[in-house]
């Protein structure tokens, strides 16, 4: 049977390590550094750093530069924008209700995060639009526990990433969920 345990950002691959999970299907980017303690999947999804806000003084990514940008704490996200904008301040906040608040109270002019994810900010906040252009892009795939004795397991999500790509399923509900 499978069981669906839902954790925090942060835990997502401590939890696999420790073998409390034996999968992560959650938002996560196939990076060099993850990479390193867990196998990751064929991506599902290309993602990449965007940003919200409602200023109507902020035409796209690159005005945010010298200007307070709210950010996850811990999350990949600091270091694209601190890279890509680097005369940004960052605001640091645990949670996206967080950056909301934040954002509504005028703490800061926008809030970095995953496209996927912001594109459904604006859907739910109509005042909030998405910033072009993306300042990275990242495969997002499963992660799975290293070690030969998890091949077949490998083997079998890899076979079902590629069904989905092949079938169009994963084309499917990018539309039906309105995702970049």
């Amino acid at each position: 049977a499978v069981v669906f345990d839902f954790v925090a950002n942060s835990q997502r691959v401590p939890r696999l390590i420790n073998g409390d999970v034996d999968l992560v299907i959650a938002q996560l980017s196939h990076t060099a550094a993850r990479s390193r303690v867990v196998d990751f999947s064929y991506p599902y999804y290309l993602d990449g750093v965007t940003f919200v806000t409602r200023r109507a003084d902020v035409g796209d990514a690159f005005d945010l530069d010298g200007r307070t940008v709210a950010v996850l704490n811990h999350s990949t996200t600091i270091d694209v924008v601190r890279s890509q904008l680097p005369t940004a301040s960052l605001v640091g906040v645990p949670s996206y209700e967080a950056a909301l608040t934040v954002l509504e109270q005028g703490g800061a002019d926008a809030f970095a995060g995953d496209a996927s994810v912001l594109s459904g900010w604006v859907q739910d906040y109509p005042h909030y639009r998405l910033l072009e252009p993306m300042l990275s892009a990242e495969g997002l795939a499963i992660a799975m526990p290293r070690g030969i004795q998890y091949e077949s397991l490998r083997q079998q999500v890899n076979n079902a990433v590629e069904r989905w790509h092949r079938t169009g399923w994963l084309q499917e509900r990018l539309d039906a969920w309105g995702l970049p």
